[in-house]
């Protein structure tokens, strides 16, 4: 029982045991004579310094016993420096002095003398209360002295007060308590053997054991590793996946290639005691995500399952521990793929492939499907499905039991049900993976007949191998859609390659592989994958190409003049880029078109140059001529082409008799007409028409320029369109046009005076 006490503190007074704390801290705030908010800063900080020298005291800086006046720490609460009184007053006196000088100019006799006195006094009384101020310092140190004991002194009467306060307020909060009796039965035997001899056994499981050395601590881990070699040659089954490993340092460590590294070890040995798990280290992730070393939870979850796989009763139908070990770790690492190709999907929808790539998760998160050309500017194909790669986790197939491979129906399903072979059969199952990875590509855009490719990888090592390859330990979801783009775009050019070829030649279509540097790689060089596909397609053979590429990000076709051949206008260019995205397949055609209209375009810009031809232009961008549509409709007949592909122009020089126009059609080839325009008004009639066969004139031409023997194959090249056509072919053609028509004129004035003629044409001017 406390004893009694007599002294009670006013503030302690009306305590209650449940407040001792705010009575202690009440009890030292009321303690200190508070003088205002500036004295109380001023004693804390002179509480602070007392107590820093009185914890250095206790820290052994003095003997404990005897303190000095000069070892006392120092107390400067509202002091200040001599020199700065000095300062002050020096800069006070010669302030006052020269607004003195400045302001008595401006004031009478009477006020001049009134002020020099006033300032003459009042620094005569500061001056000589600073002397006494000197003088008094000299004395200073022995009244810092008795200040610092008198501070030093007040602080431990503080403590002192503090501490009893804080007994009593014990005392008010504990009544009840009791001491404990004195350990008689030790003291006695500390004093006759020198140390305890009955120490409590709390004590044991507290003190910590000696450590191992290192050489014992060797021959531990040495002897770990006999019983884990012993486990694994004792018949432990261990999956297919998981028979690479390594065993050191008192472990086992299992490593599966891209998927998961689990390190095991045993607390006892037998064979029925359960694996006891290290550390698991998935492998799966990508640079800006890597995992952790050890996953706690994987770990917890992971030694869980062992040990429900070893409590488990011992029958047929168990699964092993590492069996399943292998499952759970086979699952979450393919779980974690997808989720960060997701993860990886969803940043590049915001970057780089925004608006061309959409990602679509399963709600049990299973599945994933990369959708890309996305944005509706892809090249069409004539496929109706989508352009997308598919990631999905399924279950594999149970593999056909070996000894029953040579047997078929119900025989076999009779020996599978044997009682030995059954249960052979179902270690071996249990043992190989239960799921797999499936990666599916379908591609549909700018295609003539979709493709489709698909491959089940039951581990993620196998991934690397396929199609398009993904790296587990370092996925890149952008790498794996660049691929899956390189292999479509190289599909969409061989279609246009084996289109063109087909329609135009071998000679007018080159597929090739260009690197980043412009330079050809070779098609069957490895670095083809690193460049970009690229068709050449020659619309004048040796003249003029365009080269077509595929965009991977958004799978438009890129159409742009090739380097070297005939300059195309933009428009041109534009418009063939956009008809080839609308449909890819017609590729040939829209060369042949393209051809065609540089043709008539060749025969415009010449027929300006030519003697004696003028261009009619469109009326209205209708047809050219004014004649009545029946009439236009069988010029066009005529020549089995398109009133788009047309064109007229004037013969100068025949306005009697009716005017002449020579007529040029693009088809397959070039084919000239001469129609003659009669009658008079607005709409006027076709009185003739007349078929040109103009083969044998440009062959002329190109034999008489060339000096060849034969020059057929250039003519025929450039009535074809497959190279351009000078200006000396249409000047032979307007030439001959003109000397037909002066011929029919002769003939027409012979034939009036009944004159006898005998007409004998070129070959060439005649079918």
């Amino acid at each position: 029982m406390w004893p009694t006490v007599q002294r009670v503190p006013s503030q302690v007074e009306s305590a209650t045991p449940g407040n001792t704390e705010q009575q202690v801290f009440s009890s030292r705030a009321n303690s200190m004579d508070i003088n205002g908010d500036s004295e109380s800063q001023q004693q804390r900080q002179q509480q602070v310094t007392l107590q820093r020298q009185h914890n250095s005291d206790n820290d052994g800086s003095s003997d404990g016993n005897t303190m000095s006046a000069d070892e006392l720490p120092q107390i400067n609460v509202q002091m200040v420096q001599l020199s700065e009184i000095l300062e002050r007053l020096v800069t006070f006196a010669y302030t006052e002095l020269v607004t003195l000088v400045d302001t008595l100019p401006s004031r009478g006799e009477g006020e001049r003398r009134k002020e020099l006195l006033n300032y003459t006094e009042h620094m005569s009384s500061l001056l000589t209360k600073l002397l006494v101020l000197v003088r008094w310092a000299k004395n200073a140190r022995h009244i810092q002295k008795c200040q610092n004991s008198i501070a030093y002194l007040d602080s431990q009467n503080r403590y002192f007060e503090c501490s009893v306060d804080s007994i009593y307020a014990a005392f008010l909060s504990m009544p009840n308590v009791r001491m404990r009796n004195y350990d008689v039965g030790n003291a006695v035997d500390i004093l006759t053997t020198g140390s305890y001899q009955r120490l409590p056994l709390a004590i044991s499981r507290h003190v910590s054991k000696p450590r191992l050395s290192r050489r014992q601590v060797g021959k531990t881990l040495l002897a770990i590793d006999d019983i884990i070699r012993s486990r694994m040659l004792g018949g432990e089954a261990v999956p297919v996946a998981m028979r690479q490993y390594a065993i050191g340092g008192g472990r086992i460590v299992f490593c599966v290639e891209g998927e998961f590294e689990a390190t095991l070890t045993l607390l006892q040995h037998g064979k029925d005691i359960p694996w006891h798990v290290v550390g698991v280290k998935l492998l799966v992730g990508d640079d800006q995500q890597q995992q952790p070393a050890n996953n706690w939870a994987l770990v917890e979850r992971a030694q869980q399952i062992l040990v429900e796989a070893s409590s488990a009763p011992s029958d047929d139908e168990a699964v092993p521990q590492l069996a399943q070990l292998y499952d759970f770790l086979h699952r979450q690492s393919l779980a974690v793929l997808l989720e960060t190709v997701a993860r990886q999907a969803a940043t590049l929808r915001r970057t780089r492939w925004e608006g061309a790539l959409q990602a679509e998760m399963t709600g049990d998160r299973s599945a994933l499907v990369l959708r890309y050309w996305a944005s509706g500017r892809a090249a069409a194909g004539l496929g109706s499905g989508g352009n997308s790669i598919e990631l999905r986790v399924v279950g594999l197939p149970v593999p056909r039991p070996i000894h029953a491979a040579a047997e078929a129906g119900a025989q076999a399903a009779a020996v599978a049900g044997d009682g030995e072979f059954a249960r052979m059969e179902r270690g071996r199952r249990d043992l190989i993976p239960k799921a797999g990875l499936r990666v599916a590509w379908a591609a549909h855009a700018g295609l003539a007949a979709p493709q489709a490719w698909q491959h089940t990888a039951a581990g993620l090592s196998e991934a690397g191998d396929m199609r398009l390859r993904l790296d587990s330990s370092a996925v890149d979801v952008e790498r794996l859609l660049r691929q899956a783009t390189w292999q479509h775009a190289l599909a969409i050019l061989e279609g246009l390659h084996a289109a063109v070829a087909a329609s135009l030649g071998a000679a007018a279509a080159q597929l090739a592989f260009v690197a980043a540097s412009g330079a050809e790689v070779a098609a069957d060089d490895a670095a083809r994958l690193a460049a970009t596909p690229r068709l050449r397609a020659w619309f004048r053979l040796g003249e003029g190409a365009v080269d077509v590429t595929v965009d991977g990000v958004s799978g438009r076709l890129g159409v742009r003049a090739a380097a070297g051949g005939a300059a195309l206008g933009a428009g041109l260019v534009a418009q063939l880029g956009e008809r080839a995205n609308r449909s890819p397949w017609r590729m040939a055609e829209l060369l042949v078109d393209l051809r065609a209209g540089l043709a008539l375009a060749d025969l415009d810009a010449l027929a300006e140059r030519a003697l004696g031809l003028r261009r009619q232009e469109h009326a209205g961008g209708g047809f050219p001529l004014r004649v009545a549509q029946a009439d236009a409709d069988m010029l066009a007949r005529d020549v089995g082409g398109l009133a788009q592909r047309l064109r007229f122009y004037r013969v100068e020089g025949t306005e009697g008799g009716g005017e002449w126009f020579v007529m040029a059609a693009m088809t397959d080839r070039l084919r000239f007409r001469l129609v003659c325009l009669g009658g008079g008004g607005l709409v006027r009639g076709v009185t003739q028409v007349e078929a040109l066969q103009v083969d044998r004139l440009f062959a002329s031409v190109a034999r008489r320029l060339s000096g060849a023997p034969s020059s057929c194959a250039r003519a025929e090249a450039m009535l074809a369109g497959r190279t351009a056509i000078g200006l000396d072919y249409v000047n032979a053609l307007a030439s001959a046009v003109r000397a037909r028509l002066a011929v029919r004129a002769i003939q027409a004035q012979l034939a009036a005076r009944r004159i006898p003629y005998a007409v004998r044409l070129p070959k060439f001017s005649t079918s």
